[in-house]
């Protein structure tokens, strides 16, 4: 079974894909994991800051970095060198399905995988191409854009003239469209959390020959 995951940062992906891994046996991987590699290493970051998975993590992503600020002319923050590097450069000049096929190129799909920072349409494409199903993993509110972006129709450049107002970059937003089979909501304890995915998992009738 392969499973990708979607939802705003910070909403508890990575914790989610946690749970699937230590309780269900799946294994984890993310379409950003050699990204982060290659970003650490150019811009001399530590890498397990660029993860985003502890509120420091959160806080240096978010942290102008001086040094390179100065160096490039412009605020530069490693949250924006992940977006810019990952999509502007990669997806738009290189290939658009380049981090897909980096990442499919070592699944093992006959264990059962997660995939825990689904960001694009393609990539949900790509997990359902290959039998997959998208859960969403939701904290708090959505923002006031959400259900206008989520019902608009796929067609170029509407939803980018719908979000062109919000200064949001499109890693935010492309995800945000009628894929996930279940949404898991995140907004009590980690017990809590886990009864959700038991849950999820019993819905979509996934528990039986999985859970360890």
């Amino acid at each position: 079974m392969l499973i990708g995951l979607v939802g705003f940062a910070g909403s508890g992906k990575n914790t989610v894909a946690n749970i699937l891994k230590e309780e269900y046996n799946f294994q984890q991987s993310s379409f950003a994991t050699k990204l982060k590699d290659i970003v650490a290493i150019l811009f001399n970051w530590p890498r397990d800051l660029l993860e985003g998975i502890t509120e420091e993590s959160r806080i240096f992503r978010e942290t102008k970095d001086e040094y390179w600020s100065n160096i490039l002319e412009r605020d530069v923050t490693p949250r924006f060198v992940l977006q810019y590097i990952g999509t502007n450069i990669f997806r738009v000049h290189f290939h658009s399905d380049f981090w897909i096929h980096s990442l499919f190129s070592e699944l093992d799909l006959t264990k059962n995988n997660v995939i825990s920072d689904v960001r694009f349409r393609n990539e949900i494409l790509a997990i359902k191409d290959y039998g997959g199903i998208i859960l969403r993993v939701k904290r708090g509110d959505d923002p006031i854009w959400f259900n206008k972006l989520y019902s608009a129709p796929l067609v170029e450049g509407i939803r980018e003239e719908i979000m062109k107002k919000y200064n949001s970059h499109q890693s935010e937003y492309d995800w945000i469209l009628p894929c996930y089979t279940e949404t898991i909501h995140n907004d009590r304890g980690i017990d809590d959390l886990r009864l959700y995915v038991e849950t999820c998992m019993n819905r979509i009738g996934l528990i039986e020959g999985v859970k360890l």
